[in-house]
């Protein structure tokens, strides 16, 4: 089933729309394959926030022994993954080089492992009186690449991670069966077998997941090697952080592009209804529910680097000194 569409998307920027695109296109042959699955869950644009850092994963999928996680990457012309594992991609007919998709959805992975087993006591329950955890759960990536770009392996390389984006839902099926058959009665697969939801904690942590995403508002934009067709599918969208390299833009007092604002909340009562204040060390969030104050930790979405906040009216902006953007951090009431 479908838990998550994609959120609302603000964006002229043509790379940031490329990217969006290819989410838009793996979005929906997911939910032409999954609608109707009862036992697998679907989520699209999920961002989880924890310790100052976050993840932003694509597609999650939710099954019973485990997760897949999904990297859409727009590609129009070529990517070439070489036999040391390294990535590159033409643009223009240029090569270059590129950071590994792979490496990132791992990493994403890393952290939703961390994250679960951080409220395992809520999301799954006790055998023989102990918590069980989410270490030995299935942790399954994959990267799409956009249907109308070309995939390059070197010779020798497979990396079965990587697939055109309308032949991911049948690897995401193969994924499944594989956990499903070790786990069968007569199965010899001792290395994917043992491990499992209930129906109670699939459920659990469905709605856990949707309850703790945390969207960002800046769409990051990747350079793709060109711009995709968009789909004629549904205008849902959500910002995603689909880049490996952005183009670099000049500072300025009023930027081009208006985007949504970065979602924020009380460390307190986690309300989302703050203010940006002024006070004795800088600009801090003031809470109009319980008037708790939060530190204000920006960073760029773009390249994680610390950004400094500027206001301007009501709107502050969160600017990059490391790669010279600007984003639209908050807007006060």
């Amino acid at each position: 089933m479908i838990v998550k569409e994609l959120d609302a998307f603000v964006s002229q920027n043509k790379f940031a729309k490329a990217g969006r695109t290819a989410e838009e296109q793996m979005a929906f042959y997911l939910r032409r394959a999954f609608s109707d699955e009862q036992k697998l869950y679907v989520f699209n644009g999920l961002r989880l926030e924890q310790d100052n850092d976050a993840a932003q994963i694509d597609h999650l999928i939710l099954h019973r022994h485990g997760v897949v996680i999904i990297e859409s990457k727009s590609v129009s012309e070529q990517v070439e993954v070489n036999q040391h594992g390294e990535w590159i991609r033409w643009f223009n007919g240029t090569p270059q080089g590129m950071p590994s998709p792979i490496q990132q959805a791992r990493r994403q992975a890393d952290f939703l492992k961390k994250y679960l087993n951080d409220h395992a006591d809520r999301l799954r329950g006790k055998i023989l009186g102990l918590q069980t955890y989410f270490g030995g759960m299935g942790l399954d990536v994959l990267v799409a690449i956009s249907d109308s770009g070309m995939i390059k392996r070197s010779e020798g390389i497979t990396l079965e991670e990587i697939s055109k984006a309308d032949q991911v839902v049948e690897r995401v099926q193969a994924i499944v069966e594989k956990y499903r058959k070790a786990n069968s009665l007569f199965s010899l697969n001792l290395k994917d077998a043992g491990y499992w939801f209930n129906d109670e904690e699939l459920s659990k942590i469905a709605d856990f997941l949707v309850q703790h995403h945390r969207p960002l508002g800046q769409p990051v934009s990747e350079p793709p090697l060109v711009e995709t067709p968009k789909l004629k599918i549904s205008q849902l969208a959500s910002p995603t952080q689909a880049a490996t390299s952005i183009p670099k833009l000049r500072l300025s007092p009023q930027p081009k592009e208006v985007v949504a604002s970065q979602a924020q909340s009380c460390q307190h009562c986690h309300s989302s209804h703050l203010s940006v204040e002024y006070g004795k060390y800088g600009y801090y969030l003031k809470c109009t529910e319980c008037s708790g104050n939060t530190s204000i930790k920006a960073v760029c979405p773009a390249c994680n680097a610390k950004a400094k906040i500027r206001k301007s009216g009501k709107q502050f902006f969160a600017e990059c000194a490391s790669c010279e953007t600007s984003a639209l951090f908050h807007t006060n009431p």
